[in-house]
């Protein structure tokens, strides 16, 4: 079977689209993500540093116990006060996940050394029927 031009083409662009998301993913920083369950352990047993990196409001609305708000936007310029925690267990998390990975990935690109983050965030934690603050 011959292809034609165009659909020679369409493969082309197909390729290169497969691989550019590949070389993306390969490249990225991994992180650590824990079920709720799993955070709330390293929360009580290890000390860790809760960090919400919702927005202000949702975290004025509900979070969880003790955490530090640190809205995703402001992450970057606030991380010399969180300095102190960069060897100590570091939960993070957000509405659903998302963009916790996110802040996740940028505290251990920068030395965070035991950040993890809430798979499903919030919305998961307290489907798994654990506390928060309102």
């Amino acid at each position: 079977m011959r292809l034609t031009f165009k659909q020679q083409i369409v493969l082309a662009l197909v390729v290169s689209l497969l691989a550019a998301v590949w070389f993306a993913n390969a490249n990225r920083t991994p992180i650590r993500e824990l079920e709720p369950l799993a955070a709330s352990r390293v929360i009580a047993d290890r000390g860790a540093l809760v960090l919400d990196v919702r927005a202000k409001d949702a975290y004025d609305r509900e979070h969880v116990a003790n955490a530090i708000s640190v809205p995703i936007g402001d992450l970057e310029r606030r991380l010399g006060e969180l300095a102190p925690a960069k060897d100590r267990p570091v939960v993070v998390y957000c509405g659903d996940g998302r963009t916790g990975e996110q802040a996740t990935r940028t505290m251990t690109e920068r030395g965070y050394t035991d950040a993890a983050n809430v798979k499903g965030g919030i919305a998961a934690w307290k489907g798994a029927g654990l506390p928060v603050v309102k």
